[in-house]
């Protein structure tokens, strides 16, 4: 179990380095939307992509319940489901593009 929460905890870091956004932050309080979609983006990524439980990546993202992070999940799929045309979407794939390029090279590494 917490060989399983540390590798959860490098690809945290790894997100937050791909993204830009200091893991402190990600971490933090903040509501504000610059913190929060890329916290958002976190989530669905370490969710979805990479497999990670939902209590687990609320606990690496500040202490939060699971049902953030399950809310974290649905925003971004609700964004992603949106028209090409929408600025949101264009910004979230943007940094869902980076996380995939950080991982394939985090991947090919191992």
């Amino acid at each position: 179990m917490k060989a399983e929460f540390m590798n959860l905890f490098i690809d945290f870091i790894a997100c937050c380095n791909a993204l830009g956004e200091p893991s402190a932050k990600m971490a933090g309080k903040s509501r504000k939307a610059e913190i929060v979609q890329p916290r958002h983006v976190i989530a669905y990524y370490l969710t979805s992509e990479l497999g990670y439980g939902l209590s687990s990546v609320g606990r690496v993202l500040g202490g939060r319940d699971h049902s953030s992070v399950v809310h974290s999940r649905n925003v971004v799929r609700g964004v992603l489901s949106l028209p090409v045309f929408c600025k949101e979407k264009n910004q979230i794939a943007a940094k869902l593009a980076a996380l995939e390029k950080k991982f394939q090279f985090k991947n090919e590494i191992n």
